[in-house]
């Protein structure tokens, strides 16, 4: 035999084991499942506070690099009305609540946003210590007056639409809930169902009554069936004033965490809302680590992509808002997972039913019309064939992110007999579609 021959023989032997191992990744876009709907950004750092500035240059950065249509920032209560402005939970005092330079940029990052057309939900982290029933506490605070939060709430409404022109989406209180399983819970206010519940409606009221459009959106925070329990039973009671739903996916990604986001998502689907992943994240902890920790993709990339296939088929989420993701200045190579998704997975587009033979693979896949998005992860050291069954068309584009290797156009795509053949590299992330917007440029600094 002679040379040639050897090496045609290889090569076809070669082929053919490389198809026998490939993986499976099907898809099928005849079962649709959520809408995308709202694709956001949390403005970490303006949580608890109006801040120093009307915006930080790292959030105007963000909102430059990652495509988004709506924001999620802090209402600064405890600011807002640091002692009460009278005696009487019905009448507002317009005199009694602050106008520092703080509360003033608060109100002027809501107009720049509304400039933006980006919608706007604001979260309620905290408030003053004279409507708290034990102020020593920092988590789980109890609310004195339930009347004077919503008088406050309303107030700060009333303030942004009539002296700043700009009307609020949604409000929501963060992490109130206290999951039983746990015992964490009410990060800084915490509250009972029956007391989310009287907040709702009493402040829908108000907000009717003064013009308001704002509707409440219904938060826990890591859906624990006993969360899953607070949620249902606060939806039977206020479903006609609320907009949705807000879980976070610290921890989500935990093997015995999957029944509890199953049985999550299995009812958001039966409530005709949707459901946003309003921190999306693995480590509540990443500021804490240290320059050279966070560059590490392996690490942080791709537990936070794990995170988002599991956010958007099992949980189904109809948007989510990274938190630690708004700092690009940081350079962090995990913005790059939410770069994929923001770009890729685009309001309008519909999720549909996707699974892979090997647990190292995940995929997300949604339609819209002609256009089709996937996301598809290799979460192993290994390079991988991947067989992906059920796509439309002939033509594929293909955008990839792997260690050092960010954003990246790649060629070596087939599609044979309908299948897309696709060569993943180690700890991957790939965008396919047939109208891919290119990913923003986020440096990374080595």
């Amino acid at each position: 035999m002679n040379k040639l021959r050897v090496c045609l023989y290889i090569g076809l032997c070669f082929g053919y084991i490389q198809n026998i191992w490939a993986q499976e990744v099907k898809v099928d876009f005849t079962k649709k499942k959520q809408t995308i709907e709202y694709m956001g950004i949390n403005m970490e750092g303006y949580h608890t506070t109006g801040g120093a500035e009307i915006l930080k240059n790292s959030l105007s950065e963000m909102l430059a690099s990652l495509p988004v249509n709506a924001v999620r920032i802090g209402l600064p209560l405890k600011e807002w009305e640091p002692v009460n402005d009278n005696k009487s939970a019905n009448t507002i005092n317009k005199q009694g609540f602050t106008v520092t330079k703080s509360i003033s940029n608060s109100f002027e990052r809501l107009v720049r946003m509304k400039k933006q057309n980006l919608a706007i939900w604001l979260s309620i982290w905290d408030m003053a210590d004279w409507n708290i029933q034990d102020p020593s506490q920092g988590h789980n605070r109890r609310i004195r007056d339930l009347d004077e939060m919503v008088e406050s709430i309303t107030a700060y409404l009333l303030e942004a639409k009539e002296k700043y022109g700009t009307e609020v989406d949604w409000i929501s209180i963060n992490e109130p809930t206290i999951a039983s399983e746990t015992g964490y819970g009410g990060y800084n206010i915490g509250m009972s169902v029956e007391e989310q519940v009287t907040l709702i409606k009493k402040s829908t009221k108000k907000f009717r009554k003064h013009n308001l459009g704002t509707q409440w959106i219904i938060a826990i925070h890591s859906v624990y069936p006993s969360e899953l329990h607070q949620a249902q039973s606060m939806f039977k009671e206020v479903k006609d004033c609320v907009a949705g739903f807000d879980f976070h996916s610290y921890w989500l990604h935990n093997d015995d965490r999957a029944s509890h986001v199953a049985s999550w998502g299995d009812w958001i689907s039966t409530t005709g809302l949707p459901a946003y992943c309003g921190e999306l994240d693995y480590d509540n902890n990443f500021w804490k680590r240290t320059p050279e920790d966070k560059k590490n993709w392996i690490t942080h990339g791709m537990e936070t992509a794990r995170l988002y296939a599991l956010v958007y088929n099992s949980a189904r989420a109809s948007g989510s808002f990274p938190w630690y993701a708004s700092r690009p200045s940081q350079a962090t190579p995990y913005s790059y997972v939410a770069l994929h998704y923001h770009s890729h997975l685009l309001p309008g587009y519909r999720v549909v039913e996707t699974s892979a033979s090997d647990s190292d693979l995940s995929a997300v896949a949604a339609e819209k019309g002609q256009n089709w998005t996937m996301i598809v992860q290799n979460n192993s050291s290994r390079r991988r064939m991947v067989k992906i069954k059920g796509c439309v068309g002939n033509t594929a584009q293909v955008i990839a992110t792997y260690n050092d290797n960010y954003g990246v156009r790649k060629n070596d795509v087939s599609i044979i007999e309908g299948e897309i053949h696709l060569q993943m590299e180690p700890y991957s992330l790939y965008s396919l579609g047939n109208n891919l917007n290119p990913i923003p440029s986020v440096i990374i600094k080595q």
